[in-house]
């Protein structure tokens, strides 16, 4: 009896880790497990790469030994030639002993051009069904569609695998009409775009209407007041718009007087000019208004007292 008691429970352990492998094996159906192996050529190739690109892959199993594998390279070289641009194809070794130098000259011996890497245990294990060839078809969802041992000497065989799994794979979305760019209104928001997007990372000025306005981080500033620099130059901005309707003399928030002429600080003015009902005397721009003495003007000469036009 006990000797039944201990049979039954070997059973039921060979029968657990025997569920277990089958879990950990690729599946008609089932998401196929990402991988990552080294081509032959020294890059690499991986699962999540190649479905980023929305590509269906197409993985064989193969040996160097293996007369099989040899013979439907041929089949399956001819519809990688036709597929190539849609359809990632990557072929790999399950003996260690095929290293890169051997599959090279393997593929110089027998004129064999496909994508071809050297082993990697894991996806060695997870493909394993005691048989090689083996090929697994996983769409550009990253489901296997096909997963199946043995030799297909056809190159329509290939094709039509091919076909399927991009007739499956999901259709590109039609992006929806991007805005112009330029500043456009969303909802109450003015936003600043560029080929097609906000563009977030963009502080300067934008033309909008024949007028400027000043953007902060791809958005209208409305609390742009005051003087802003931009390509050498000074201009004057209220409420995020350039005020290129207004000329003559402006306070900044520094507190000194500026002369402005349509929006701009005209830096290179030395004159007079008028605000109110008086005259004041301006240099580089700006009031002078630290200045006492006589200035000539309009072939008149003027008093001038902090600033300030006096006859």
């Amino acid at each position: 009896m006990k000797r039944l008691a201990v049979l039954g429970m070997v059973i039921v352990c060979l029968l657990c880790v025997a569920v277990l492998a089958q879990a950990d094996q690729a599946a008609v159906g089932s998401a196929f497990k990402d991988f990552t192996v080294t081509k032959i050529d020294g890059g690499t190739f991986s699962l999540s790469g190649a479905l980023s690109a929305g590509k269906p892959v197409f993985v064989n199993m193969f040996a160097t030994w293996c007369g099989p594998c040899l013979r439907e390279f041929p089949a399956l070289e001819e519809a990688y030639g036709k597929y190539r641009d849609r359809v990632a194809v990557i072929v790999v070794t399950v003996d260690p002993d095929d290293t890169a130098e051997v599959l090279k000259q393997y593929q110089e011996n027998y004129n064999v051009h496909l994508p071809m890497a050297t082993y990697n245990a894991e996806l060695a294990g997870y493909t394993s069904t005691g048989y090689i060839p083996t090929s697994a078809m996983i769409g550009a969802d990253g489901v296997t569609t096909f997963f199946d041992s043995g030799a297909r000497p056809s190159a329509a065989f290939f094709e039509d695998l091919f076909e399927k799994a991009l007739a499956a794979a999901p259709k590109p979305v039609e992006p929806e009409e991007k805005p112009a760019d330029g500043l456009v209104n969303v909802d109450g928001t003015w936003y600043f775009y560029a080929n097609g997007q906000v563009a977030s990372g963009y502080s300067g000025f934008a033309m909008y209407n024949d007028f400027w306005f000043m953007i902060k981080d791809g958005m209208l500033d409305l609390n742009a007041n005051g003087f802003y620099d931009y390509n050498g130059a000074t201009f004057l901005f209220t409420a995020g718009q350039l005020r290129s309707d207004f000329s003559g003399l402006m306070m900044n928030v520094d507190g000194r007087w500026y002369f402005v002429t349509e929006g701009r600080f005209a830096k290179e003015y030395t004159g007079v000019a008028m605000y109110g009902d008086a005259w004041f005397y301006l240099e580089n721009g700006m009031l002078a208004e630290n200045f006492n003495g006589e200035i000539e003007y309009g072939g008149e000469r003027f008093s001038v007292v902090f600033g300030q036009l006096g006859v």
